[in-house]
């Protein structure tokens, strides 16, 4: 696994951990424990880990498209506030954007950056 900053969720409870070391401590785990439940873990439905059902969700993607990061239309030099909003805007599908932003390719007939 990568070393993305993990949330760590107890699905009954709702409780919920910035990452697997608070968890960890919190609930008197190994980060081992919690590091190979991670591995097991079907991502909608999560996993057991000493009882509770737990669920891990990555915070960040490792430096790409953040999710709320503004995106701006080159040509147009308008500025939206995500990448949805710009993806309904153009009538393109939010990948279209993201790889265009990604390659320097087109979507929806524009180039597009982060900002």
């Amino acid at each position: 696994m990568s070393s993305k900053k993990v949330i760590v969720t107890d699905i009954e409870t709702g409780e919920s951990f910035d990452s697997m070391e608070a968890a960890s401590k919190a609930w008197n785990v190994s980060h081992m424990t919690l590091t190979r439940a991670r591995k097991k873990a079907v991502s909608s439905l999560g996993t057991t880990v000493k009882g509770r059902r737990v669920q891990f969700k990555e915070s960040n993607n490792g430096g790409r498209h953040r999710v709320g990061c503004p995106v701006q239309c080159v040509e147009t030099e308008t500025v939206f506030p995500t990448l949805t909003a710009a993806s309904i805007e153009a009538g393109v599908h939010v990948t279209g954007i993201s790889n265009a932003i990604k390659t320097g390719s087109r979507a929806g007939g524009y180039h597009w950056r982060k900002m």
